[in-house]
């Protein structure tokens, strides 16, 4: 049976996430006193680490037939703030990933090959209608039970606010998509801590 899953915030060939989002395979020594990186090989190689990483956990959970939701920052080609990126197009990554991806574009896939995305989405699962977009600050219009995104990175994973607010980004989900029955639990989780607490704090 196939599953649908959701991420967000890969950033495949972009080295300065690495050290943006202080992920895994930064290491000692690899960025200076200013907190740059101290060559732009050092930064390539990362990238190509976390490429590698990230493909893999990927693959791990997402089978052929399954079904991904991607909500923005899928890719990285070319310069990044000034730092030499990677040159490999979208559809390079997409043959090396399983399943079949819908794509909800963020602010960096303007410009990175990417065959074709969406504003955002509206899913009806679990009797919720859910959300789908990259950026949380720039919800449309509209009644939703929850809303499911990426962009902020590790800032929170959930919170409350008129509704659920649901981090997927990879970041937020030790690198790896969230299924959807997760997901639903997730947004229950929010829901059940606000009654209880008659707040919820963000986590």
């Amino acid at each position: 049976m196939a599953n649908v899953f959701f991420t967000a915030d890969t950033h495949l060939g972009h080295g300065n996430i690495v050290r943006y989002a202080r992920r895994p395979e930064l290491r000692p020594g690899d960025v200076d006193s200013l907190g740059q990186w101290v060559s732009h090989e050092v930064c390539l190689k990362r990238a190509e680490q976390m490429n590698a990483r990230l493909t893999a956990l990927w693959n791990s959970r997402v089978k052929p037939g399954d079904t991904v939701y991607h909500l923005g920052d899928f890719c990285c080609k070319g310069n990044e703030k000034g730092v030499p990126g990677g040159k490999t197009k979208a559809e390079t990554w997409l043959a090396g990933l399983n399943g079949n991806i819908i794509f909800v574009l963020g602010n960096h896939d303007r410009n990175n090959g990417l065959p074709r995305g969406l504003e955002y989405a509206v899913m009806l699962a679990g009797n919720m209608r859910l959300l789908l977009l990259h950026n949380p600050e720039k919800r449309p219009q509209g009644i939703f039970d929850a809303v499911v995104h990426g962009h902020v990175h590790t800032a929170w994973k959930e919170q409350m606010r008129d509704v659920p607010y649901v981090n997927v980004g990879v970041d937020a989900r030790a690198y790896l998509p969230v299924k959807l029955d997760e997901l639903i639990g997730l947004v229950n989780k929010v829901r059940r801590q606000h009654n209880e607490e008659g707040e919820f704090k963000v986590g």
